[in-house]
């Protein structure tokens, strides 16, 4: 059995600026981290059997591989010419459609487990194009191209995003006191509501465009933000930035999102936040002022949380 562990991801800078919306016509910036949380993947031949199993929330059983109701799964295994009967599965350390980019995450992670089936290796870089192609192209999915990078990549990345589809990728390297500012001040905050981006980017429209222009011009001040150390900068920023964000479409926010975030950024613990991913749902991204103070506030008001380290591998495949 082969088993792919594939990082998540939250935006740090520049969200929405790899979209196809605003790279048709501007050159997107967009700064990553990938997380220590993960999408597991697992396939293994099926020899001999006569029948493919796909076990997800639902299990299924095929005869032909093309039968898979399973969307990402089936298009993955189409691309690569995979005919014969395998065991396929994954699961995750956190909730999917949740704006942390799972899906990308996932078709990453099946790549590397049918590259490592096949005893195939290929770059870091072509992996990320392979993912963008099926989830873009083939699945016609909405949304960017970031999430794929950083699932394929891991780390800390500035990524340039042109128009279709193409980038280029540089690793920001910070010293371990860069990197523990973002991992000590960083909190994500679960919403419990799921939803699918899809339909919240498909909600967008041109006439928006302003917004990405400025969350791309936070890109350099974010930086300089990371090296000087500047917690309530950062906050001031994502606060901005959210409040925009909820302007371009009203799919993206609503009253209990609204509800939620105030209880959080009205608290004195927090400097300020935004809902990361397309929205609608999903995880907030806020910076703390006092750690132990604010996760005393959030179990009391029974708010789900994560603490998050840097994953600087990317996905990586484990064969038993």
């Amino acid at each position: 059995m082969i088993l792919t562990k594939t990082p998540v991801r939250i935006p740090i800078a520049g969200g929405g600026t790899d979209l196809p919306l605003f790279t048709k016509k501007f050159t997107g910036n967009v700064i990553t981290m990938s997380i220590n949380q993960y999408i597991y993947t697992y396939i293994y031949k099926r020899s001999p059997n006569t029948s493919s199993i796909i076990q997800t929330s639902n299990l299924q059983e095929v005869k032909l591989n093309s039968k898979i109701r399973h969307k990402i799964i089936k298009e993955t295994l189409k691309y690569f010419k995979i005919s014969e009967k395998v065991h396929i599965g994954f699961f995750s350390t956190l909730p999917t459609r949740s704006g942390i980019g799972s899906s990308s995450s996932l078709i990453v992670g099946l790549i590397n487990s049918i590259l490592c089936m096949k005893n195939k290796k290929i770059s870091k870089n072509k992996v990320a194009k392979i993912a963008i192609d099926i989830e873009r192209k083939i699945l016609r999915e909405e949304g960017g191209i970031q999430d794929q990078i950083a699932a394929s990549y891991g780390g800390i990345n500035f990524i340039k995003c042109f128009k279709n589809y193409n980038f280029s990728v540089k690793k920001i390297s910070l010293n371990k006191n860069k990197i523990k500012f973002l991992e000590n001040n960083l909190l994500l905050i679960f919403s419990n509501i799921k939803r699918y981006s899809s339909k919240i980017i498909r909600s967008q429209t041109n006439n928006k465009i302003k917004h990405y222009n400025e969350a791309k011009k936070e890109v350099p001040k974010i930086i300089n933000i990371i090296k000087t150390g500047s917690k309530k900068d950062l906050g001031y920023i994502f606060n901005n930035h959210w409040f925009r964000k909820k302007k371009i479409s009203n799919e993206i926010s609503n009253a209990k999102i609204n509800n939620v975030y105030n209880k959080i950024v009205q608290n004195k613990n927090f400097y300020g936040g935004k809902l990361i991913g397309a929205g609608g749902g999903g995880f907030f991204l806020f910076v703390i002022k006092n750690k132990k103070k604010a996760l005393q506030f959030l179990k009391k008001k029974k708010l789900n949380f994560r603490e998050i380290k840097l994953d600087y591998e990317g996905s990586r495949t484990i064969r038993f």
